[in-house]
């Protein structure tokens, strides 16, 4: 029968009498009274040295393991004798003595055994298991010393059993007075032998603990009862425990890394797995951590900066294109502390290589700008996976790698001008169509649904003054697009909209100093477009309504600089058609001056190259080319001097508009002696769109720092200055504003290069926009 059937079993008849069974109620005086009338029962001396020896017989018994049919009695029975003599003093503190004796004589051999083994550590977790199961025991025989709260011990303090019996357990296998490294307890002839074995049987399993185990729950179950037990008794615990387990741990993920790094790119993932580890280690070593301890300490051998830095492969392995957001996240949780970690200063610089590197390789590349937006919103994507929030980290990548590139910043903002342009397209008939259904033709929503634009212009802010210069010069020439590129009014008015809508955009982002001379070039061309209505019905019914004319007439203050216009005579054909519009304009605006420049004239004129063949090719071109083309209509062939003599060009230039249509790309003029136009002429385009000549090559537009404000910026200042300054007096004498508003430009450190004639154009401007009239020598506000 074994050790839990005590109590069970049929047990001998004893000589005490069945009466004992009964009752008892603790006076104060230490005595027992019957809890009901009985009969009182008298124990003598005799009696009760029976008794004692009965109950001592039992407790060998119960600490040997031995049979419960060698017990004097039945369990019940001893229990109901032992309340004859708990009180005795001297007999319970025998019981301590005799407890560590039977430890010492019979158990202690038996945990030797066990610990010597092949399984040190299972068999000492068995033989505690087994002598907490026989101290259980003995207290269900002796509970009523055990438990009493009055009985007090002559010459020790009173323990309860089975505390008493495990620390004894501990002190005799695990205990240690020397809490230093377990290496050196090891090698100390001093220390427990049976408590190194247990040490390095704790470590041997600390190695493969990958998930719970029988073992380990047994050793967890094992330390932290002890722990418990010896806080109880000694106010601290005795085992020092957390060394051990600290030292092993760093042995365990030392042997981890060495092998991991042998495959660098796999090394983070697999590292963070065996963080899965450490829950394990603090879940059986809790009890001995102490209050400062963080898990991460754990995991410094794998994941720590010396580590880490020391092989920056394994971290550029996880934080490429595509970054591994669960090495990543854990990475940044451990170093979160660190408000500028040394992991981030690697992130940053690797990933700056990187990207420098892949846009060097693809920069002249088309599709260059789409590839640096897909590759920053997926790096932002990555960075909000990975810190749970926006942050710096992916702008700051960029702007350094680009910036890093030689020109970087000037070739992207080419690149994005020409995105733009494609972006925008070009007006279709279908457009119409799409407008009947949604009430809108272009979006900018639609037409750039990655914010591209706005995105490329956030990454190159040191040229961002470079860019809204040549921006300028874009948008000028798209607005000044006749009809042939919009094919008709109503889609131009949807393409200024959509001009409109982008300049807000990039107002939002950059301010109105970078947007307000773009913002006045739109303005200044819907302006004229609801003018032009008016003309066209006159033009319609004149004598020269059957020439279409498209004309754009801007305010020259806000648009950006041109060439100067060429020597031109203009041809008697076209003549009329100018003189048409001028004498419009001046019964509309009698103050305003109209200057036209040629630069911008575009003339399309329909080309009949072989008289003999009705066939006729049309062709777009320059006004200086429509002039040099119309001198041939009366004339079979001319030569330099009278193409010069008739058109009124100057030697440079005729030059090179007269090689450009003679090239074997465009040869629509052929030279032999003289010049005649090429009876050959063949084109498979509907339209043959002659290049551009500049008189002189327009020089670069130099990069501005981004700091410095534009002058469409200082001209808005000095504008809202004088209109308010002639608002509050009605009047004001020349002098005197000129006065006024140089001092406010020093007052305000607006600073202009020719500041006085600067200062004029932009009084010129206000009256020429009626907000402000000139009358002699003073100014006066228009309501």
């Amino acid at each position: 029968m074994s050790m839990n059937e005590w109590g069970e079993g049929v047990i001998l008849a004893s000589e005490f009498p069945k009466v004992l069974q009964f009752g008892f109620t603790e006076s104060r005086k230490r005595s027992y009274e019957p809890d009901s009338p009985v009969d009182q029962v008298s124990v003598t001396d005799g009696h009760k040295k029976d008794i004692i020896n009965k109950l001592d017989k039992a407790i060998d018994v119960i600490l040997t393991g031995r049979s419960p049919y060698d017990l004097p009695c039945s369990l019940s029975l001893l229990q109901s004798i032992c309340m004859f003599v708990y009180m005795d003093k001297t007999w319970v503190s025998s019981i301590y003595d005799r407890i560590t004796n039977v430890f010492d004589t019979h158990m202690l051999p038996l945990v030797k055994e066990a610990i010597e083994s092949d399984d040190p550590l299972a068999g000492c977790c068995k033989t505690y298991t087994m002598w907490r199961q026989r101290l259980r025991e003995l207290h269900m025989l002796l509970i009523m010393p055990d438990e009493s709260s009055t009985l007090r011990l002559p010459n020790r303090k009173k323990i309860r059993f089975i505390p008493f019996g495990l620390d004894l357990f501990a002190s005799r296998v695990l205990n240690s007075n020397k809490p230093k490294d377990y290496m050196v307890r090891l090698a100390d002839p001093s220390e427990n032998r049976l408590r190194s074995l247990v040490l390095l049987a704790i470590k041997d399993m600390m190695y493969g603990l990958v998930s719970p185990t029988p073992e380990s729950n047994q050793l967890k179950e094992m330390v932290t009862e002890i722990h418990d037990v010896q806080l109880e008794l000694h106010g601290e615990s005795r085992l020092h425990l957390f060394e051990v387990m600290k030292q092993a741990t760093h042995q365990n993920f030392v042997s981890i890394r060495d092998q991991l790094l042998q495959s660098p790119e796999s090394y983070l993932p697999k590292a963070i797995e065996y963080q899965k580890i450490v829950p394990l280690y603090v879940d059986i070593f809790k009890p001995f951590l102490p209050a400062d301890f963080s898990s991460n300490d754990l995991l410094e051998t794998l994941l720590g900066s010396s580590v880490l830095a020391a092989n920056p492969r394994v971290v550029h392995a996880c934080f490429g294109f595509d970054w591994n957001v669960q090495v990543s996240t854990k990475l940044v949780q451990l170093y979160a502390d660190e408000e500028k970690s040394w992991l981030l200063s690697s992130i940053e610089e690797y990933s700056i290589k990187l990207y420098r590197s892949h846009i060097s390789q693809h920069i002249r590349d088309k599709g260059l700008i789409a590839d640096i937006v897909q590759l920053y919103q997926r790096l932002c994507f990555n960075a909000v996976q990975t810190f749970g929030k926006e942050n710096a980290i992916p702008k700051n990548i960029f702007v350094n790698a680009i910036q890093q590139i030689p020109n970087g910043p000037i070739h992207i903002c080419d690149h994005l001008l020409k995105h733009i342009e494609t972006t925008l397209g070009k007006p279709s008939l279908q457009d119409l169509d799409r407008k009947s259904r949604s009430g809108r033709i272009y979006q900018l929503s639609r037409l750039d649904p990655q914010d591209s634009i706005t995105t490329i212009l956030i990454l190159i802010p040191s040229s961002r003054r470079y860019f809204f210069d040549k921006y300028q010069i874009q948008v000028s020439r798209r607005l000044l697009r006749g009809e042939s590129f919009f094919l008709n009014r109503e889609l131009k008015m949807e393409w200024l909209e959509l001009e409109r809508e982008l300049l807000n955009k990039l107002k939002n982002m950059c301010g109105r100093e970078y947007t307000d001379q773009l913002d006045s070039m739109v303005e200044s061309v819907e302006l004229s477009e609801l003018d032009l209505p008016e003309f066209h019905d006159v033009h319609k019914h004149s004598a020269l309504g059957s020439v279409d004319m498209d004309i754009c007439c801007v305010d020259s203050n806000c648009w950006p600089r041109v060439p100067e216009n060429q020597p031109l005579i203009i041809p008697s054909q076209l003549q009329p058609l100018l003189h048409e519009y001028e004498t419009f304009y001046r019964s509309q605006y009698q103050s305003r001056k109209l200057q036209w420049k040629f630069h911008f004239h575009r003339v399309t004129l329909d080309v009949q190259f072989d008289e003999k063949k009705a066939r006729k090719q049309t062709i777009e071109c320059t006004l200086y080319q429509a002039a040099i083309i119309l001198a041939f209509e009366d004339h079979a062939s001319l030569s330099f001097d009278q193409i010069k003599l008739k058109t009124g060009m100057s030697n440079k230039f005729v030059t090179q508009n007269l090689n450009v249509m003679s090239s074997s790309r465009f040869p629509v003029l052929v030279q032999e002696t003289d010049y005649r136009i090429n009876e050959n002429f063949r084109c498979s385009k509907k339209t043959l769109r002659l290049p551009i000549q500049l008189a002189e090559s327009a020089s670069p537009v130099e990069p501005q720092s981004s700091e410095l404000p534009s002058r469409a910026w200082i001209s808005s200042k000095i504008e809202a200055f004088v209109v308010r300054t002639l608002k509050s007096t009605q009047r004001i004498a020349h002098d005197k504003l000129m006065l006024l508003v140089l001092d406010h430009m020093k007052q305000q450190k607006i600073y202009e290069k020719d500041v006085v004639v600067f200062v004029k154009s932009v009084l010129e401007k206000l009256i020429n926009e009626d907000y402000i009239a000139r009358e002699a020598d003073n100014y006066v506000y228009i309501p």
